[in-house]
């Protein structure tokens, strides 16, 4: 059983959605989960998948790769592993740029 579904969540703070707009793979559409960013061609938000690569990163110890293979797991619809781990680098490139 994975972190995330024995109730372990870490909380990361995300970018505002706006930041997302210059992200191609993501799509803000208030018609869609609400305006939350989500994978192009999806209803997965972004925030769900990149906290579920961060707990099992640090809470279940996994290796990058082995994380972005669990997370693929938990959202087979995310287009591939490239999509997800070039979220989480932009992610934590534009996170750290003042807005």
């Amino acid at each position: 059983m994975n972190s995330l579904a024995r109730g372990c969540r870490r909380k990361i703070p995300l970018m505002e959605p706006s930041f997302w707009r210059d992200c191609r793979l993501v799509r803000i559409d208030p018609e869609v989960v609400h305006g939350e960013p989500v994978f192009e061609g999806t209803r997965i938000p972004v925030e769900i998948a990149i906290e579920n690569y961060y707990a099992f990163r640090e809470i279940d110890g996994l290796s990058d790769e082995q994380a972005v293979t669990e997370a693929l797991n938990c959202f087979p619809a995310i287009p591939s592993a490239e999509a997800l781990r070039s979220v989480i680098v932009f992610e934590a490139v534009h996170a750290t740029q003042p807005a």
